[in-house]
């Protein structure tokens, strides 16, 4: 499965609740016998990270050769790693579907509920292009829009996929329309490394192609320039 990635932004958040806040996620390590629980890899005095891990049992009904429904017990494991820090966005969260309202939530209770923790909305299109410098290259290969208004009574959406970079195409069918994207998809490019990103209206990416540990960290700092 491809990491998947999403930011979220705290207020108020310092270094003192920095440190309240790993002091209560220590006492909840996960341990053998635990159904949650959590596994800090970095404390610092601006940042924490680490891993959330839930345990989920349930009961999966399959047919026997005979057509007979039998009831088997499974065990699952379900695992977010996350970043919180003073920096903003505050709150980065990987492969974060099943897990990330919780965790949310459990670091809004450690802090006794005296902050606000807030999904991202972003123009994607200006967060790709924060990404590009003198040594980074950013290409459009795809989009999607929301609905907008063709002409009076007419709303549409469009849907532009390509080989390469699509960008000036975008431009000549749009026009001066305004026109807000759901979700793009990129290219970026910095020397001899690639990767394929997927940047999303709120607040996510996802790393399709290339090592996600080098590019995911200029993705966070593009996010932050493109909410100024």
């Amino acid at each position: 499965m491809q990491p998947r990635f999403r930011w979220f932004n705290i207020s108020p958040f310092d270094h003192a609740s920095v440190v309240k806040l790993a002091a209560s996620l220590q006492k909840k390590v996960y341990h053998q016998n635990a159904s949650t629980g959590f596994n800090l890899e970095i404390i610092r005095k601006d940042r924490i990270a680490g891993t959330f891990t839930h345990k989920r049992e349930f009961v999966e009904e399959v047919r026997d050769p005979f057509g007979n429904l039998v009831k088997v017990r499974r065990i699952a494991f379900d695992q977010c790693n996350f970043l919180v820090g003073v920096n903003s966005p505050n709150i980065r969260l990987q492969n974060f579907a099943r897990l990330g309202k919780r965790l949310t939530e459990t670091i809004a209770d450690a802090l006794d509920y005296t902050i606000s923790i807030t999904p991202i909305e972003i123009d994607p299109l200006r967060w790709a292009q924060c990404i590009t410098d003198k040594n980074t290259s950013v290409s459009l290969s795809a989009l999607r829009s929301f609905p907008f208004e063709v002409s009076s009574g007419i709303a549409g959406s469009i849907r532009l996929t390509g080989s390469g970079d699509i960008a000036k195409e975008l431009e000549r069918l749009l026009g001066s329309r305004k026109v807000r994207a759901s979700n793009i998809f990129c290219t970026i490019k910095k020397g001899a490394l690639e990767w394929k990103v997927e940047f999303r209206s709120t607040g996510a990416a996802v790393v399709h192609k290339g090592d996600y540990d080098r590019i995911i960290g200029p993705i966070g700092d593009a996010l932050t320039c493109a909410t100024i």
